[in-house]
């Protein structure tokens, strides 16, 4: 077994969740075509993450702690680029943003914004009405998570968003979760890692 940071990199759950998560091959071709609309080559990929309460299945509209917390993780967004800018040259690549989100109203303020969000309809994984064929879209969201160079997730708000990071570091590809709160300063060098974001592009390359 392949050892990383002194971490079995290849365990019976990594396996699983590896099972579970990969796409069948009528999924393959959209999240192929999705992923290459951010143009991976040209642009600096960063997901973010917004997971909302259920009561938001029960409006049409997105209540103002999700935007607030969509617009701190975009600023947060913002500014890894400018370090990424910093480092590699300021005119080497643009950034994509990715949201992962479980509220429909945010996945149509997004695009509006710049943000990529796939065009399948997500569906919510913890209802227990929802059929197991009908959560593959949460699946292939919570994949495509996994492939970004980097993520951002709101400190308390975990779930797929955080098992997209151990997906990641499964395949050990070595890019960054970041988990934000209030104090977390997203200008940090060490957010981004040049290297480490080099090297998952060359062995995991989208």
């Amino acid at each position: 077994m392949a050892r990383h940071k002194g971490v079995i990199g290849t365990t019976f759950f990594g396996c699983a969740v590896e099972h579970i998560f990969k796409p069948s091959t009528a999924w393959q071709p959209h999240m192929q075509e999705f992923l290459n609309a951010m143009k991976p080559a040209e642009n600096l990929l960063i997901g973010i993450n917004v997971r909302v309460s259920d009561s938001i299945f029960f409006t049409n509209s997105a209540d103002k702690t999700s935007i607030e917390i969509l617009d701190q993780l975009t600023s947060c967004a913002d500014a890894l680029f400018a370090e990424f800018k910093r480092k590699v040259g300021e005119h080497s690549q643009n950034l994509s943003l990715y949201l992962m989100t479980n509220s429909p109203a945010l996945r149509k303020i997004a695009p509006e914004r710049g943000i990529y969000v796939p065009i399948w309809p997500a569906q919510h994984i913890d209802n227990i009405n929802v059929s197991f064929a009908e959560t593959w879209p949460a699946f292939a969201e919570t994949l495509i998570f996994s492939k970004m160079d980097l993520r951002i997730i709101y400190h308390n708000q975990r779930g797929f968003a955080k098992l997209a990071g151990d997906i990641a570091y499964h395949r050990e590809m070595s890019s960054k979760t970041i988990f934000y709160n209030a104090g977390t300063n997203c200008s940090n060098p060490q957010f981004v890692d040049i290297g480490s974001i080099q090297a998952k592009r060359e062995t995991h390359p989208l």
